[in-house]
């Protein structure tokens, strides 16, 4: 069965129910998760707890990122997510695949992502 795409318009407020990063798990981890539908704040805070506890086993790091940072729709925590999230999934993934060791440093990995932005910004 076809997923239908996932549209987000505005990111903050769409995070805080945990329902999006939901799906995005779901896709970065190839499972189903179980949520909650309900839009009680405990529902919501149910739901986002399961993403961050996925994330902290798929060694994503979360420093001062909580549950209830993410239902109150706290820019900084949200925005920190994501970039954990893009970190883990996405650039390391990439160094790993370029490099020849499979132990790339959280350090090293945004040493070259640093880098790579210079590089393409330079002029």
């Amino acid at each position: 069965m076809a997923v239908p795409p996932l549209e987000v318009n505005d990111l903050i407020e769409e995070l805080r129910d945990g329902h999006v990063l939901l799906s995005l798990l779901e896709v970065l981890l190839g499972t189903t998760l179980r949520r909650s539908d309900e839009r009680m704040p405990v529902n919501k805070l149910n739901n986002v707890a399961t993403v961050l506890k996925l994330l902290e086993q798929s060694k994503v790091k979360l420093a001062g990122i909580s549950n209830q940072d993410i239902v109150d729709g706290k820019s900084t925590s949200i925005l920190g997510l994501i970039w954990s999230i893009i970190l883990r999934f996405q650039v390391q993934c990439v160094m790993i695949e370029n490099d020849s060791y499979a132990n790339v440093m959280d350090f090293e990995v945004e040493k070259k992502l640093l880098s790579w932005c210079q590089t393409c910004l330079e002029g």
